[in-house]
This record gives structure tokens, C-alpha cells and sequence, in this order.
């Protein structure tokens, strides 16, 4: 696989309005070359106490097993918390690829961040899909 298939970039967009939320805009390929850049970014939001994480899915291309597992580690990990892990702007490729490996009824995929924000404020986390 190229270099440039491997890579993740992201960037961390934390909502004056919403102290306890961090939405993270990611942008590449999670896989095997860029899960452990994947996971720590989480890592690092979690010990941040952030109560919600958006993640960005808008200009992720590829999500292989691991990053899908991540994806749901850490959305157990935010929902112990007490937070919650959503996804938004999930391109249809990659949402038919996480509906088959069951993770649709598990992690909130929502249309946008407005939906997100809408999700996260109507709905306590101990009640959430």
C-alpha cells in the first residue's frame, strides 16, 4: 500500500457553546498504518474528561476491522464515562461496511454535526441508542 494510503490526518474542534464536547474532523484512511495515531487521539480525549465525542467521518475513505473495533471501544469506554461517541457525515462505502460488521445499532450514525449536537443535548447518555 502507498504512504500516502496510510495516512490520518485530524483536527480537534472543541464548541465554545459546549465545553464537554470535542468533534473531531478526520480526513484519510483508518487501517493498520494509522490505527495507533487512531486510537491515541481517542486515548487522549478520553483523558481529557471530554463528555461527547463527535467523530467526522466526512473525508474518511477507508475504515478497515481495527478501526471499527476502535470505534466501538471507545464509544463502550465515552458510554462508562457517563458521554457518548457519535459519528457523522459517514460516506455511504464505509456506513454499509460498519452496518455489516454490526455497528449501526451499537454507535449513533447521524446525519451531521447539527444532528449530533441535537442528539446530545435532547437525550441523557444512560438513555442513548
Amino acid at each position: 500500500m502507498a504512504q500516502g494510503m496510510r495516512q490520518l490526518r485530524f483536527r480537534v474542534v472543541r464548541p465554545k457553546l459546549r465545553r464537554n464536547l470535542a468533534v473531531v474532523k478526520l480526513q484519510g484512511f483508518i487501517n493498520a498504518g494509522s490505527i495507533a495515531e487512531f486510537e491515541a487521539l481517542l486515548d487522549e480525549l478520553l483523558l481529557e474528561r471530554q463528555i461527547d465525542i463527535v467523530l467526522d467521518f466526512n473525508q474518511v475513505s477507508y475504515v478497515n476491522s481495527s478501526g471499527i473495533s476502535a470505534v466501538l471501544n471507545y464509544h463502550h469506554a465515552q458510554r462508562a464515562k457517563g458521554g457518548d461517541l457519535v459519528l457523522i457525515r459517514v460516506h455511504r462505502p464505509v456506513a454499509i461496511v460498519m452496518h455489516q460488521l454490526g455497528v449501526t445499532p451499537i454507535v449513533p450514525i447521524l446525519r451531521d454535526e447539527q444532528e449530533a449536537l441535537d442528539y446530545l443535548a435532547r437525550t441523557p447518555s444512560g438513555q442513548r441508542v
